[in-house]
């Protein structure tokens, strides 16, 4: 899902005037016995015409106790796909935020979206630009019923916008949305991968279990990482830390027994921000290679809509490129990678640049590897460098003192155990291959060594260990 800008809830947030200023605790919501901690998800049912239906959500009001308040809004707009929303004929949800209203019972519920709305019929192909009836100065509010719901803490609200009885008459689309059936919330299979932009506070535990908040104003979101989470820093440089006060760019899925969004990668933004903060996104399907650029079938933009429902992504010398861990890639690499991914086992990739409509292209400064379905359960790969102490080439293990990092958010001068096999890859200063054998009768406590591998608690199960050869660099990379 699209990338929800934290500064676009602050303004709500203030107009509500619920309850009194929020704790310094990430279990405190600001909210009392007189105020409902309403979480906001969207879903839809299966559409058999449309491949793709983007809306642009703008905000949800809910009518109360004490009128009419806001519960989600974003002036730029949320573009969704909202044909998305349902897979396999099971409904998806996707979480838009959490907020503080009056307790109370709620009557009706109305929701903005932009006046135009864009269909990719099934099967692909160019899209069909629409126009929603009865749309007002650029908009079209969509009001349903409550059934007078009463909200309290710690409520869901679900909204359904309801595709299968939307018309279109080769002008005009008729909407209609409705208040969505709460089964199948603690799923966190049906929860849709989002992308949330904000800075971090009450930041708590230790790498591969670290929580926090990512808040503004009385709106706020907590972030959860884990072994799987793919850490880095937005310019591409090492050691990525996560620190209060930190801006962050977080990828993931709300997982209701959680209660928190579960990170599958977090970028850190470097220097107030990479200089790239309103660029155009996409993330979707690699269906055709080319030198330097790639077609993309698209799953989910930010900023724009596009075109068709495959768009060309073009790469430059000065684009970025990354992993799935987040570790930097070289372009030689990145497309290597394609070509060796394509078919059934496609590569998923989210691209970052400015997006042409005239020409459906998005020119990036900066493309990732990601995953398709982020529930695959895979460790995410990391690299640490620093030296060696406490050798024990009979348990095929050493420690290693972090010096720099890329994947995870570590600490310098923290201690972290490698746990070598006969599946890892073993490197001397000069790039050439070694056994284990060879590898342990060089190693000595103080040789410097960069280890790749998955790093579970203080443990890094390494695939490749490099010596650091004389002049500080290492033999090479993959």
């Amino acid at each position: 899902m699209k990338k929800y800008l934290l500064a676009c809830f602050a303004a709500c947030m203030l107009a509500l005037g619920c309850g009194g200023e929020s704790g310094s605790g990430s279990g405190d919501t600001g909210g009392g016995s007189g105020a409902a901690n309403v979480k906001l998800f969207i879903t839809d049912a299966p559409v058999k015409d449309y491949q793709s239906v983007w809306v642009t959500i703008h905000k949800v009001e809910l009518t109360g106790p004490n009128g009419t308040v806001a519960v989600y809004e974003n002036a730029e707009g949320n573009v969704v796909d909202l044909a998305k929303l349902s897979k396999n004929n099971v409904p998806q949800f996707a979480f838009l935020g959490i907020t503080n209203i009056p307790a109370g019972v709620y009557a009706s519920a109305r929701v903005t979206l932009d006046e135009n709305v864009s269909l990719v019929p099934r099967g692909g192909g160019d899209a069909i630009d629409r126009v929603f009836a009865d749309s007002q100065n650029g908009q079209k509010v969509v009001t349903f019923d409550l059934g007078n719901d009463r909200l309290a803490n710690q409520d869901n609200l679900v909204i359904d916008f309801d595709l299968e009885k939307w018309t279109e008459d080769g002008q005009f689309v008729t909407a209609v949305v409705k208040k969505g059936l709460e089964d199948g919330l603690s799923d966190k299979t049906r929860h849709e991968h989002e992308e949330w932009e904000g800075t971090i506070s009450h930041l708590t535990g230790e790498s591969g279990a670290q929580s926090f908040e990512i808040r503004h104003g009385r709106w706020y979101v907590k972030v959860a990482t884990t072994p799987e989470t793919a850490i880095y820093n937005s310019d591409g440089s090492t050691s990525p830390t996560l620190s209060n006060g930190a801006r962050v760019h977080v990828r993931g899925a709300f997982d209701v027994a959680r209660d928190a969004v579960v990170a599958d990668s977090i970028k850190v933004k470097m220097g107030g921000g990479d200089g790239h903060e309103d660029e155009d996104e996409a993330e979707g399907i690699v269906s055709e290679v080319g030198a330097n650029s790639f077609k993309l079938q698209v799953t989910d933009t930010e900023g724009f809509v596009p075109e068709a429902d495959v768009i060309t992504v073009s790469t430059s010398e000065t684009t970025r490129f990354f992993s799935r861990g987040g570790i930097p890639m070289t372009s030689e690499a990145f497309y290597a990678y394609l070509s060796q991914n394509a078919g059934p086992a496609a590569s998923f990739v989210e691209a970052e640049g400015a997006y042409d409509a005239a020409t459906n292209t998005l020119a990036a400064v900066k493309v990732k590897l990601e995953d398709a379905d982020d529930d695959d359960g895979h460790i995410a790969e990391s690299e640490v460098e620093g030296p060696v102490s406490e050798i024990d080439a009979a348990a095929h293990t050493f420690k290693l003192t972090v010096e720099s990092w890329e994947g995870v958010s570590l600490e310098k001068g923290e201690v972290v155990t490698v746990e070598v096999d006969t599946d890892t890859m073993f490197r001397g200063d000069g790039h050439e291959t070694l056994t284990m054998d060879q590898f342990f009768a060089r190693l000595t406590a103080g040789v410097t060594v960069e280890v790749k591998g998955s790093l579970q608690g203080a443990k890094l199960d390494a695939v490749r260990v490099e010596f650091e050869d004389g002049d500080g660099h290492h033999g090479g990379d993959d």
